[in-house]
């Protein structure tokens, strides 16, 4: 199965259970309480991996500046708004386990 990203384009193996989870209907009952979420959780046999896509290139004429060096110019922010994407999808995790 694909999945299309940010302009990117995704292939899983066979062994891969995936789901965008930002699109699913979980994330989207809590999205309006002011959680973040990654773009896809993914399962791999017993493990659990969460997937935040980010896509860099300038892909649109409106943008100034390159997206890459915004973030090279503040990482300390980047990183932060990252975990906090975990954080907000692993509370949601749980509290719909």
């Amino acid at each position: 199965m694909e999945f299309i990203e940010s302009g990117l384009h995704f292939r899983f193996g066979e062994g891969w259970v995936i789901k965008k989870y930002d699109a699913h209907r979980f994330y989207q009952g809590l999205s309006g309480s002011g959680l973040k979420g990654v773009d896809f959780l993914g399962i791999l046999g017993e493990e659990l991996y969460l997937f935040e896509i980010k896509n860099f290139r300038r892909r649109h004429d409106w943008q100034a500046d390159n997206p890459l060096n915004t973030v090279l110019a503040q990482p300390a922010a980047f990183t932060e708004s990252m975990a906090y994407k975990v954080e907000d999808t692993l509370l949601a995790i749980d509290a719909i386990w």
